[in-house]
C-alpha cells in the first residue's frame, strides 16, 4: 500500500513527458501530429527532397529551441532523415 502512494504521483508526473517521446510510426504521422500545431505541412513540402541533412537538421533544432516544437532528440533525427530522402507517403502528401 506504501508503495503504491509512492509510485502513483510519480505516474502521473511522468506519463505527459513519456507519452511526447513516444515515437510515432512514420514521417508523415510525425510532421501531423507536431509540425502541423503550427503551420500547414505545404510549408515543409516547399522544400521536401530540396534541403540538405545540415540545414534540416538547424530548422529543425531552430523550431524545438525558439519555437517551442515538442521533438526529442530521436525525433528530430528521424525527421531530418526522412525530410532530406523522402519516402512515399511524404512524396504522395507533398505532390513530389
Amino acid at each position: 500500500m506504501r508503495l503504491s502512494i509512492l509510485f502513483v504521483p510519480l505516474f502521473f508526473f511522468t506519463a505527459p513527458a513519456f507519452a511526447e517521446s513516444v515515437p510515432l510510426s512514420g514521417c508523415l504521422e510525425l510532421l501531423q501530429a507536431r509540425c502541423q500545431k503550427c503551420h500547414y505541412l505545404s510549408r515543409v513540402c516547399q522544400k521536401v527532397g530540396e534541403k540538405s541533412e545540415r540545414r534540416w537538421a538547424a530548422t529543425l533544432k531552430r523550431m524545438v529551441k525558439r519555437r517551442g516544437a515538442t521533438l526529442s532528440g530521436e525525433e528530430q533525427e528521424f525527421l531530418r532523415d526522412c525530410l532530406v530522402t523522402p519516402d512515399p507517403a511524404i512524396k504522395q502528401e507533398c505532390g513530389k
